[in-house]
């Protein structure tokens, strides 16, 4: 599967150009032109690493960050901006701070690198309560069942589990059934409640909805099981 990139960038020709040459590197790129369409696809969509310009219309880059980090603290984010202001770039939550003009080659090699250092930090197992769920068996296990998790199914728990916070419903619409229709959306709710009731003899495990916001995975302290 092609790493995903999105791309914050209100310079339209500098964007395109940029974007061909990461799909010519084997990126799958997507791209926004302000802040708050980048703010609003990265809700809708799975990225594996962000690119985001710092002046932008709308919502600038500063803010874009910090509006990521509040949902996702892992996901590496680089700032790709021709102003020197790289402390205060860092400060904001952002892992590198590339200066232009900088040659694609650079922007590449910075972009393995933190590719890379994402997959060998990723977790293979989870614990949820008295659960175990391995993310590349599809398996959920207690002390006494093991089973493999329908594929949907599977990839709906992967994303409530590595974020342990609110994702939103757009937001895995679009990344299982690639759609935000009406069929999509009843099928959504019949996969969370059969999540739900795989988790039935855990009562600290709860998937709960937050209307116009999303779905999120909670195990509670101090309830018994």
């Amino acid at each position: 599967m092609k790493p995903r990139i999105l791309l914050a960038e209100d310079d339209a020709l500098y964007g395109k150009i940029l974007k061909k040459q990461l799909e010519r590197s084997d990126y799958t790129v997507i791209l926004a032109d302000d802040g708050e369409m980048a703010w609003q696809l990265f809700m809708q969509t799975r990225v594996d690493i962000c690119l985001v310009d710092v002046l932008m219309p709308r919502l600038d880059g500063y803010g874009l960050v910090a509006k990521i980090r509040m949902i996702d603290e892992d996901i590496p984010i680089l700032y790709l901006s021709g102003m020197m202001n790289k402390v205060s770039g860092l400060n904001t939550g952002a892992d590198d701070y590339i200066v232009k003009p900088v040659s694609f080659e650079e922007i590449n090699l910075r972009i393995k690198v933190f590719l890379k250092r994402q997959r060998s930090c990723n977790k293979i197992e989870y614990d949820i309560g008295s659960y175990r769920f391995n993310i590349e068996k599809i398996t959920l296990c207690n002390a006494t069942d093991s089973v493999e998790l329908p594929t949907k199914e599977a990839r709906i728990l992967v994303m409530l589990v590595k974020h342990m916070q609110v994702v939103s419903r757009e937001k895995i619409l679009n990344e299982i059934w690639g759609k935000e229709d009406t069929s999509a959306q009843s099928s959504l709710r019949v996969y969370i409640h059969r999540l739900r009731r795989r988790f039935k003899n855990d009562r600290r495990i709860v998937i709960e909805y937050t209307r116009n916001k999303g779905y999120r995975l909670q195990v509670f302290t101090g309830i018994g099981n």
